[in-house]
């Protein structure tokens, strides 16, 4: 009866454990994207340590900190040799990792020999506006809602992200001009 006792005691200990690690990564994020970025750092890194049970957030911090920081090295190694991720993906990937193991109090990583595995910043794609005839072909081949986008776009700056989070509020009428202002 004693040993039930004890293993119910544990599974609430593993749990609560669990669910405080997990909690102390969400629960800190100040946006919900950054929330979302973040868990999926950190349950890519359990998929590549072989972690693949939902509820292992409790095992990452079980370890050694110099077995987790061999660990988060050779994930940086394989994101950027194997996988060719790109320096941006890497490093939204260690800022998640470093997040939950802060947040659950392993400080004594050293973030300074961890981040020397990242790769170089590179410039992958070419930045640059569309031209006046680009945009005068898009127009002649669009449908009037797309005109309405394309040219919402390129008279105001707005990216294709940001489109859909479009509301009324988001429009300020300047009753001088008879326009509106997009905020």
């Amino acid at each position: 009866k004693s040993n039930t006792a004890t293993n119910n005691k544990l599974a609430t200990c593993i749990t609560t454990t669990n669910q405080e690690a997990y909690h102390n990564l969400i629960d800190t994020c100040k946006t919900a994207p950054t929330r979302y970025l973040y868990l999926k750092s950190v349950r890519y890194f359990m998929q590549y340590l072989g972690l693949h049970e939902e509820n292992n957030f409790d095992k990452l911090l079980t370890q050694d900190p110099k077995i987790i920081q061999a660990n988060i090295s050779q994930f940086i190694v394989f994101l950027r040799d194997d996988k060719k991720s790109s320096s941006s993906t890497i490093k939204s990937y260690v800022a998640g990792l470093k997040h939950f193991y802060d947040m659950n109090e392993i400080t004594t990583l050293n973030w300074r020999k961890i981040n020397r595995y990242q790769p170089e910043h590179e410039d992958c794609v070419e930045d640059r506006p569309y031209t006046r005839e680009e945009i005068q072909r898009l127009l002649e081949a669009a449908s009037p809602r797309d005109r309405a986008i394309i040219l919402l776009m390129a008279s105001s700056g707005l990216r294709v992200g940001a489109i859909s989070a479009l509301t009324i509020k988001s429009l300020e009428p300047i009753d001088k001009y008879d326009i509106y202002k997009i905020t």
